[in-house]
């Protein structure tokens, strides 16, 4: 059973206040997160645990010249949801977050999505 949860395809969230506020998607997995925001990917490997995070590497990936300001949308929605109840009170909490199988950027170069 553990092995197939590690191979599980990626899914991406909206951002909707569990990240940063730069950051449009973002993707979690075993040894990964991707972070998607509006002109730069970031994808940081090791452990997603706080106290080990002198163990992960972080890679940045930009577009030469490319528009600052796409505009980014998931696609092809996925049946299931995400939920952060971090903390005790419910205001902090985030819930019934939509999941998308792809993200696609518009107008990333003139012409090119």
């Amino acid at each position: 059973m553990i092995e197939g949860y590690g191979n599980l395809p990626l899914n991406f969230e909206v951002n909707h206040g569990q990240s940063a506020p730069e950051v449009k998607f973002l993707a979690r997995g075993t040894g990964y997160s991707l972070f998607l925001t509006s002109n730069e990917t970031l994808l940081v490997l090791g452990p997603s645990n706080a106290a080990r995070r002198s163990t992960s590497a972080l890679l940045r990936m930009r577009l030469v010249k490319a528009n600052p300001v796409p505009q980014a949308t998931g696609q092809d929605e996925l049946p299931g949801k995400s939920n952060y109840f971090i903390g005790h009170d419910p205001a902090g909490w985030r819930t019934n977050i939509p999941t998308y199988a792809k993200v696609a950027y518009k107008d990333v170069y003139p012409g090119v999505e």
